[in-house]
């Protein structure tokens, strides 16, 4: 029953998600009504209005009437058909018997053509500057967000005048516009000088170590925090901004210890918060912050579960445990009552993180029934998430569904099916992962996220269009782990494993706009990291030319284009005399765990290394680091003028270098594209083409004693394997297609060559039935 419920419920919106929309409705005509959710058919109904078929829209809102009396759905279509046809007392009537809502009360209106104006004016009266910004977002942002600060800022002063003094909030506005306009440094000033007299509250503390944060002095801002502890210690939003300095900066025993502090003061919300940082960091605390959360109602899953989720895969009891959590957090989420639009649009954004885009829609219908608006970031939020999709929105539920049940529903040939009863070869089925990046606000879109949509786009289209694969669609909530449920292929996004020929491990490298498929991992994770084989195989037979034309295609493309993997400064300019530059990382990255030499430690060899020589180091920060240790090592040798700090393309920085130094920065592959010798000192997928690979201390200070040069040959056919051979352009449909179809076609290891209704493999697991 439960199977067949899930598929009246399911197949529809497959059906319509492949353009086959009168298809979906047939469907649904020959199904049994009993077993239709309301979802379904509100689905049905607003597939029949856009089709213009008013007998089905009248047809599916008498079952919505049947089948959920108490839901206003069947009463308010109904009397909308009846009002159209002219039918305004038999409207009257169909609304009355209804339960009373605001929406029933507009519908009423409409009968009598009685429409309030006032409904529709929108009110910009703002009380605070959150409300300034989200109204102005994606619209005139600054601009209107400038017309209303001063217009605030003019009330306050008259205000102040009156009470002969100036409140935080003046201030408070004016260091909004100023972090808004990125004038992160005046910001600090302003906050800095506020007058000693002016109270200030906890929120002066906060904005003041945003501005510092955004203006990447990190170690002012751990110094801000920790004086604000002083003054609010029991303030939980303070203790997990310290946590997460310590953390940025390496030092997780102290993090964690913050971390605990801030549990003490918000139990649930620093439980989820220790739960994360236990499960990344492999902590033993993690079994009982699990044990915490499993004590939590059912609002409070809710509001946290897009963090458990995450942390989810780390859980080493029984499934069905976390499965009951999603399950008891969606039903809340769908129960509960629809306040103000604050608590609203908290709701929809936690519908979209939680990967429930038809509950999201659900309530932006029930909102609007009811007289309330999304703010234009959720509506864009929603609209972005469904463009990126594309196809897989409609197979989003059997992606839930395959996390909280043992009976694991394939598509095959676009018709949902259960996969141990398909008749299908192992070796053509695929548990294809929906990375998280689809679901993330566009706001706070990464660098690559364009990239990863545009590449893991065309690999799910293509996927789902094949008729002889099974495709079982998984979600894959944690950004670095996914735990496969069956011995067949997989494919996911920005994860590593020991090599395995069945898992494609796709990942954005280090060159803009193009990612890799391997089957170990990404960056000093891949098989290539260490495994030359592949690449003087590949290149053997390839002529000298072809070698030197794709090395010029890169360097007119990457380097006199000015592309790199995040944004450039566009001001370019040459870089003259004797340098070597430095190119840092963030030192938390994971793949910073397979350094040598780490990076501090390299900057401070090098530095010390060209004292007093002519030999200038040049060094550039990476965009997003947060490192305090990383800060304060830059300043004190660039005080002692060991080194120069640079804000300049890498691209203009690399060009006039004559040695690239990095731990296993993408910057070194970047590098390889301009022909420089290049030293590392920790493991990266370029390692084949550097100059030198530092194994310890000891191996780099010999290395700078060297007078390297650049492996030109080497250079040149790794450059060759790696644009031609293993990575992909992320809009090459072509490409992709074809090297997906012939590791589709591969030879599939002897081991994994079993019937379908087989045991599953050891890391499969069991779910509630």
């Amino acid at each position: 029953m439960a199977i067949n419920k899930f598929f009246n419920n399911n197949v529809p919106r497959v059906l319509s998600g492949l353009g086959k929309k009168e298809a979906s409705l047939r469907f649904l005509d020959r199904t049994d009504v009993d077993t239709l959710s309301l979802r379904t058919i509100r689905f049905a109904i607003e597939l029949a209005e856009e089709l213009d078929d008013d007998k089905r829209v009248r047809h599916y809102a008498d079952i919505a009437l049947r089948n959920y009396p108490s839901n206003s759905l069947g009463y308010l279509v109904c009397a909308e058909y009846l009002r159209k046809n002219g039918q305004l007392a038999e409207a009257e009537i169909i609304l009355k018997k209804g339960p009373k809502s605001k929406a029933r009360s507009v519908a009423l209106t409409k009968v009598y053509q009685y429409e309030n104006d006032k409904k529709k004016e929108t009110s910009t009266a703002f009380s605070n500057t959150d409300e300034i910004f989200e109204f102005y977002y994606e619209k005139d942002s600054l601009e209107g967000a400038q017309k209303a600060i001063d217009q605030i800022k003019s009330e306050l002063q008259a205000q102040a005048f009156k009470a002969k003094g100036i409140s935080w909030r003046f201030y408070g506005l004016q260091a909004n516009l100023l972090l808004i306009s990125k004038q992160y440094s005046k910001a600090c000033q302003l906050l800095e000088y506020m007058p000693k007299i002016i109270k200030r509250p906890l929120g002066f503390y906060l904005l003041l170590v945003d501005s510092y944060k955004e203006g990447r002095n990190h170690h002012m801002a751990l110094k801000t925090l920790l004086l604000a502890q002083t003054v609010y210690p029991d303030d939980h939003r303070i203790l997990l901004r310290i946590s997460d300095s310590y953390r940025d900066n390496g030092r997780m025993e102290v993090a964690y210890i913050y971390l605990k502090a801030a549990q003490k003061c918000n139990p649930k919300f620093g439980t989820v918060r220790r739960l994360a940082f236990e499960t990344e960091m492999q902590l033993d605390g993690a079994e009982e912050s699990f044990e915490e959360i499993s004590k939590f109602t059912s609002f409070e899953l809710m509001k946290f579960l897009p963090s458990i989720n995450r942390s989810s895969v780390h859980f080493l009891g029984d499934p069905s445990i976390i499965a009951g959590w999603r399950e008891s957090a969606r039903r809340s989420l769908r129960d509960h009552p629809l306040r103000d639009p604050s608590h609203f649009n908290k709701m929809v954004s936690l519908a979209i993180e939680s990967r429930w885009l038809s509950d999201a829609k659900d309530l932006l219908s029930q909102a609007q029934s009811n007289g309330l608006m999304a703010l234009p970031r959720i509506n864009n939020w929603i609209r972005q998430t469904e463009l990126r999709l594309g196809k897989v929105t409609e197979i989003l539920e059997i992606a839930y569904h395959n996390e909280q049940y043992e009976e694991l529903i394939g598509l095959l040939d676009g018709v949902p099916v259960i996969v141990h009863t398909a008749q299908i070869d192992r070796s053509k089925i695929v548990e294809l992962f929906i990375a998280n990046a689809f679901f993330s606000e566009p706001s706070r879109q990464k660098d690559t996220g364009e990239t990863i949509f545009s590449f893991m786009g065309i690999v799910y289209s293509y996927l789902l269009d094949r008729r002889d694969v099974l495709i079982i669609p998984r979600h894959q909530y944690n950004v670095r782990k996914v735990v496969r449920r069956m011995s067949a292929r997989g494919i996911s996004y920005h994860t590593c494993s020991s090599l395995d020929p069945t898992w494609l491990h796709i990942a954005a490298t280090p060159l803009a706009n193009r990612c890799s498929l391997d089957h170990q991992g990404y960056a000093g994770y891949a098989s290539i990291a260490s495994n030359f084989d592949a690449i003087d195989a590949a290149t053997r037979n390839v002529d000298t030319q072809a070698l030197v034309d794709n090395q010029q295609t890169m360097y007119d493309l990457y380097a006199l284009g000015n592309v790199s993997k995040y944004s450039q400064n566009a001001k370019r300019k040459a870089i003259t005399g004797d340098y070597v530059f430095i190119a840092m990382q963030v030192s938390t990255d994971p793949v910073a765990s397979l350094a040598a030499v780490n990076g501090i430690t390299l900057l401070r060899t090098v530095a010390n290394h060209f004292r007093n020589s002519s030999t200038r180091v040049l060094v550039k920060r990476h965009p997003y680091c947060k490192s305090i240790d990383v800060q304060d090592t830059l300043e004190i040798l660039s005080r002692d003028n060991l080194i120069e700090i640079s804000d300049a393309s890498v691209h203009d920085l690399i060009d006039g270098a004559k040695t690239v130094y990095a731990v296993n920065s993408g910057v070194g592959l970047e590098a390889l594209i301009h022909v420089k010798p290049v030293v590392v000192t920790g493991q990266c997928d370029y390692a084949y083409a550097v100059a030198a690979q530092a194994g310890s201390l000891a191996e780099l200070q010999q290395i700078l004693g060297r007078n390297l040069s650049a492996p030109t040959e080497r250079i040149l056919k790794f450059l060759y394997f790696y644009t031609e051979l293993y990575s992909i352009s992320s809009s090459d449909h072509m490409e992709i297609q074809d090297r997906l179809e012939q590791w589709l076609d591969s030879d599939f290891p002897e081991e994994v060559l079993t019937c379908v209704n087989d045991t599953r493999d050891e890391n499969s697991r069991e779910f509630i039935n």
